[in-house]
């Protein structure tokens, strides 16, 4: 079974301590640091979001995962939330690492199109 730990709603990057508002839909906030940490992994990496003015906002997020416990294990680093034209968004990269062995993470993205965004690093 797998467990979800770390995980933190942000509705658009605010719950980041993004400060500034945007003022155009071409305007990206600046990218924020992002860790989430599970009980035998971490995640760090850089959370980017930018607003089309309609509620909705596009992202991108990039890093690497890394195993803290001995052995090895699944770890999976998922995002989910609302979608604007199919009304839910997920995307996820499992990957077995053994202790100390990292993954880059890449590739999760949307076009201005998402909201309520939520990120979690999951063991197992």
């Amino acid at each position: 079974m797998r467990k979800k730990i770390a995980a933190l709603a942000v509705a658009g990057g605010a719950a980041l301590a993004l400060t500034a508002p945007l003022a155009t839909t071409a305007q990206a906030a600046p990218a924020s640091s992002i860790t989430r940490t599970s009980a035998c992994a971490q995640f760090i990496g850089t959370y980017t979001y930018w607003s089309d003015n309609t509620g909705w906002y596009g992202y991108r997020l990039a890093g690497s995962m890394t195993r803290t416990c001995s052995g090895s294990g699944w770890h999976t680093l998922e995002v989910t939330g609302d979608h604007k034209v199919t009304g839910s968004y997920e995307r996820s990269q499992s990957d077995l690492l053994s202790k100390g062995q990292w993954v880059a993470v890449t590739g999760f993205s949307a076009d201005s199109s998402v909201k309520n965004i939520r990120i979690a690093l999951i063991d197992g």
